[in-house]
């Protein structure tokens, strides 16, 4: 389910859905990221944007790493829509979350 970056509806959404799926462009701007994830799981809601392709990252991303850590690290997204799950993987696998 897509909504809005805004969630203003997210109360309401959360009683009906478990999460949001988001474009990665609505938590990533840039190198920075957004509140909307953090604003979303204020209302219980999982976060999984769509979708990570290596071959077509966000300006200003210049490696499928970065975007990760900006993803996983920094906006605490709860999984990740990818073409590529071999590289997301590695990159899980690599950087261990306790």
């Amino acid at each position: 389910m897509l909504i809005a970056p805004n969630v203003d509806g997210a109360p309401e959404l959360a009683k009906l859905v478990d999460g949001i799926g988001p474009s990665i462009s609505s938590i990533v701007s840039g190198n920075q990221v957004t509140d909307l994830t953090s604003r979303a799981h204020a209302h219980g809601l999982e976060v999984h944007p769509y979708t990570l392709r290596i071959d077509d990252l966000p300006k200003g991303i210049p490696t499928p790493d970065e975007l990760m850590h900006l993803l996983f690290d920094e906006a605490k997204v709860d999984a990740l829509f990818t073409d590529f799950p071999d590289v997301t993987v590695n990159w899980l696998m690599k950087v261990e979350k306790p």
